[in-house]
């Protein structure tokens, strides 16, 4: 290999010396073709040099390369194994094991640190530099052939820049299923470990209201997935199903109830009431693991007493049950029958408070009101009233409105009058 003294310095600082010359001695510094200890981190100076670059056509033309770089380490890099290194003592040493597992994982995070810088050419861009020449569609293009890449690109723009496109939230879930689907032994393990990926694909699913949901749910069906199936079920508002699967297939009942909790936020006290109903319908009907079923059904009742209605609640437990077992509920409940009474009583004795108001207000009207007849005549010409229309002064004489506007006076009064 060639050893320049600063192969790196070497080069010309003008736009098309950079692409030319210099971009080739780069590159061969990174391959290892030439050596130079300038900076050990001469990669990561290219992708900031195009990440901040305000040329399209430059960055366009090396993005290929650094993304290939990127793929190429990820590649290469050190597999990390699940079972503890043995020590030299011939045993898995717990001190020496836990000594080499952490520095394995430090070195395989070091590895995937290097793989994302690549595709910051694209997600570090400044918003008003992504606008020209960086359109999101042309981009995962040319991710396509870059799996990684592809995905941490389709994060940057559903988590980081939240742009509400069906295609873009539909796209990263099937990629983050695919991933998992991968990862996943050949039997289902229903106590296996959930994986990053599997919990990013779990978040995706209840957050985000913009992917294909009958799509994916094409895809997870017969996949061993139950609670991604529950998921979906839900956002398609079939809760029975999706109670069924958490509580039958996977006897989560932790899970259950937070479902209730999740599909109801935001919503009217009655939608999350008929959650809660449906899931103690679930528990309370046939099927396998009854006994854990009622211990789970007593527990939901008397930690949200307030999200039943007790009337209903009681036509469905069993007449076996002890009133000591729903303490906590039927205590709940009374209480909350009492404060609503009470309640209801406090808003009546207003409302009929205001009624009074109302009505004396009305009387007081009344008491003031002219009754106008044929043997009430217009105190300045005393001709009768043919239209009920007058004009009233203060000291309750009636006079026709022509009468009025004609003089400004009150009849029988020195004083300039007021009407009414």
């Amino acid at each position: 290999m060639k050893e320049p003294d600063n192969a790196l310095t070497s080069g010309g600082s003008d736009a098309a010396t950079w692409d030319g010359r210099v971009w080739q001695l780069w590159v061969s510094i990174v391959n290892g073709d030439v050596q130079d200890s300038t900076r050990s981190d001469l990669y990561e100076y290219i992708v900031d040099f195009l990440t901040y670059s305000t040329d399209p056509d430059l960055v366009w033309r090396h993005a290929d390369w650094v993304l290939q770089r990127s793929q190429e380490v990820l590649c290469s890099g050190p597999a990390l194994s699940l079972q503890p290194p043995r020590c030299r003592c011939g045993s898995a040493c717990s001190t020496h094991s836990k000594d080499k597992m952490g520095s394995l994982k430090s070195t395989m995070t070091k590895w995937l640190l290097f793989f994302q810088v690549g595709v910051q050419v694209f997600t570090k861009r400044q918003l008003d530099k992504q606008q020209s020449g960086f359109n999101p569609d042309d981009i995962i293009s040319c991710l396509k052939k870059y799996p990684q890449a592809l995905v941490k690109y389709l994060e940057h723009l559903v988590t980081d820049r939240r742009l509400q496109k069906e295609e873009y939230h539909t796209h990263l879930a099937v990629l983050y299923l695919d991933e998992v689907l991968q990862q996943r032994p050949g039997t289902p393990d229903k106590g296996a470990e959930v994986t990053e990926t599997q919990a990013k694909l779990r978040r995706l699913l209840q957050e985000s209201d913009l992917y294909r949901v009958h799509f994916l749910m094409d895809r997870t069906r017969g996949a061993g997935l139950p609670l991604e199936s529950a998921i979906l079920h839900g956002k398609l508002e079939q809760h029975e199903e999706a109670l069924r699967i958490l509580v039958h297939e996977l006897a989560d009942f932790p899970a259950a109830e937070d479902y209730c909790l999740w599909r109801s936020e935001g919503r009217d006290p009655p939608y999350r009431q008929r959650l809660f109903h449906l899931l103690l319908a679930v528990y309370l009907g046939p099927g396998p693991a009854a006994p854990e079923r009622a211990v789970a059904a007593v527990d939901l009742l008397n930690r949200h007493t307030v999200e039943f209605d007790a009337a209903q609640v009681l036509q469905l437990l069993p007449g076996t049950w002890s009133v000591q077992l729903l303490r906590p509920f039927l205590t709940g409940a009374m209480r909350d029958s009492i404060h609503a009474r009470r309640t209801t009583q406090v808003a009546v004795g207003l409302a009929r408070s205001e009624n009074l108001i109302y009505k004396y207000d009305k009387m007081k009207l009344k008491g003031s009101s002219v009754r106008l007849s044929d043997k009430k005549l217009c105190q300045m010409c005393h001709n009768p009233f043919l239209e009920p229309v007058f004009v009233r002064y203060p000291n309750g004489g009636l006079v026709h409105t022509h009468c009025a506007a004609g003089r400004h006076t009150e009849p029988s009064s020195p004083s300039a009058g007021a009407r009414t």
